[in-house]
């Protein structure tokens, strides 16, 4: 008995010196499973959530580049050579950018981890940990944290250089490790420059934590000096292969990457009303909880008694906040990239609140929100992608010139350009014909209505000022509707009506529909195939409706036509 008594004695005193850190420890677990279930139904998301027309342009850029195409520019281009690789996996364009949504979510958890790490550095790793769930179960952030952009990739670069800015010891291995992530941030994007308070409001932090020595300051600018000299050389050796247009950038004769920079700033950056505020109440109303922690970090800075430094940094991460106002392109997307020191700004706020709500409330609260955008996020329409796409290499063996919105046939030549908000406002400004000019010098066949535009346009006659108005005749009198979303050139010829010119741009065989038809005067009969030359064509029915399809008879898809193919952000 005595034995027993002196052996439960010390086990008794073991458990009481554990149980304190296991009380942590069970209070960090409520946001690690928050975290764990944000996760895993994102990455259902990740697997079901139709592809972004941005995915589909910058899986156009990788497969360009591995291919063998060149570049029009070495900046925000890096993915090129970092994604190669996708080009093997699956069968599809859609399982390759499915492969890369992959990698997204490995640099969003990347950046989650620093979140965590940082506001762990100002308050506790439960504290971090619930940040980091915040930022993860925002609806825009969670919706698109995953999506193959450049918003994951950049974010994950930044903020780790961030985390060792702030908790690392800044020996020579880990100034170059930050230099570098800063780097290839810099080269990812160029809207890492928005990330500038929240460097310079850490930095100075950190100084301060080192007691204002001359060494930290040193080491400060030595990282600052490492950053442009990796920035130069990454830009040096991705520049290589990159197009005669960027290469003159480099040896000074053209300033190309100048004026990319340029455009930009002038493009982007501006007071007054931006393109995307409209979202800014779905923002809020899919991420509540983190709002409120968000308006009241200013609050529990002021009662926080902190010291200058301290309030400096995390004022600084606020401060990404303020690119709503001013920045042109805040899309759903982009919360992914401008959330982050935000969300680890909260860590104030949640200090704040501890003492009147229980952290694992809390988690349930940031959990059941990522549960509910979830739930809501709509109908998945990936399959209808995967269909449209083997449909037009089903249609066409051999690729054809394309007219489309963004690059949804990345195998085929497109011959206009990215047909975003900002690219269409940049080709209505040069006054140039785009499409008009490229039916006059190439062949191209399809037009893909694969956005509104087109399906105003071609369906019901309306020009949204998208379209310069000669382009816009000029599509409606060259293309026919052929299946789902494809138009393909040709004319649709009506019943007893006079014979009529046409003006022909495309050039090539053309196959006779639904009836014989009379072209320049020769009888085809149905089915039968034409050459046709570009040029005025004298064209009509010769009993029924019928029509002059560009192609070799080419072959409708048998199932029916796929239904929506996006889900809007």
């Amino acid at each position: 008995m005595e034995n027993s008594a002196l052996i439960a004695a010390p086990a008794s005193k073991t458990r009481e010196k554990l149980l304190p850190s296991l009380r942590h420890s069970d209070a960090a677990w409520w946001q690690l499973l928050g975290i764990a279930l944000t996760l895993a139904l994102q990455t259902d998301l990740l697997f079901t959530r139709a592809i972004n027309w941005d995915e589909f342009f910058y899986y156009y850029q990788v497969y360009g580049f591995a291919t063998g195409g060149a570049l029009s520019q070495p900046l925000q281009t890096l993915h090129v050579r970092l994604f190669g690789w996708i080009l093997g996996v699956g069968n599809s364009a859609v399982d390759q950018i499915i492969a890369a949504r992959c990698v997204m979510l490995l640099c969003e958890a990347v950046t989650a981890a620093a979140i965590t790490g940082i506001a762990a550095k100002f308050t506790d790793r439960a504290t971090g940990l619930l940040c980091a769930l915040s930022y993860l179960s925002a609806g825009f952030v969670f919706q698109h944290g995953f999506a193959f952009r450049v918003d994951p990739m950049a974010a994950a670069c930044l903020m780790s250089a961030l985390w060792i800015l702030c908790t690392a010891r800044l020996d020579i291995a880990r100034v170059a490790l930050f230099g570098l992530l800063v780097a290839a941030g810099g080269l990812i994007t160029i809207k890492v420059t928005l990330y500038a308070p929240v460097f310079a409001g850490l930095a100075w932090y950190r100084w301060n934590e080192d007691e204002r020595s001359i060494a930290s300051a040193m080491r400060l600018a030595a990282a600052a000096v490492l950053a442009c000299l990796f920035f130069s050389a990454l830009y040096v050796l991705h520049s290589q292969g990159v197009s005669s247009v960027a290469q003159a950038s480099i040896t000074g004769t053209g300033g190309a990457s100048r004026k990319i920079l340029a455009d930009s700033a002038q493009e982007m950056f501006s007071l007054g009303p931006q393109p995307y505020w409209q979202f800014i109440p779905s923002a809020v109303a899919k991420a509540v909880a983190l709002t409120v922690f968000i308006v009241l970090v200013p609050i529990a800075l002021i009662d926080s008694g902190r010291k200058a430094a301290e309030k400096i940094a995390l004022v600084g991460m606020l401060m990404p906040l303020s690119t709503l106002v001013f920045y042109h392109n805040t899309a759903p997307y982009y919360y992914a990239f401008m959330l982050p020191p935000v969300a680890t700004a909260c860590c104030i706020s949640v200090t704040a609140l501890r003492s009147r709500f229980d952290m694992r409330l809390l988690s349930i609260v940031f959990a059941i929100n990522s549960l509910m955008v979830w739930a809501t996020d709509g109908p998945s329409r990936i399959d209808n992608q995967r269909r449209i796409i083997d449909a037009a290499h089903e249609i066409f063996p051999e690729p054809v010139g394309y007219f489309d919105f963004c690059y949804l046939l990345s195998d085929f030549p497109k011959m206009n350009g990215f047909m975003t908000l900002w690219g269409v406002d940049s080709y209505l400004a040069t006054g140039k014909l785009v499409y008009r000019d490229a039916l006059m010098t190439r062949s191209v066949p399809l037009l893909v209505e694969d956005d509104p535009m087109y399906s105003y346009l071609m369906r019901e006659g309306l020009n949204f000022h998208q379209f310069a108005p000669e382009d816009a005749r000029t599509l409606r009198a060259t293309y026919i509707h052929f299946w789902g979303p494809f138009w393909v050139a040709g004319q649709e010829l009506r019943a007893g009506a006079a014979a009529r010119s046409a003006e022909m741009l495309v050039p090539g065989l053309y196959t006779a529909r639904g009836g014989p038809i009379s072209v320049d005067g020769r009888r085809i009969e149905d089915g039968a195939v034409v050459m046709l030359g570009r040029g005025i064509h004298r064209l009509a029915a010769l009993s029924g409706d019928a029509k002059l399809v560009w192609g070799n008879r080419l072959v409708r898809p048998r199932d029916k036509e796929p239904g929506e193919m996006w889900t809007f952000f």
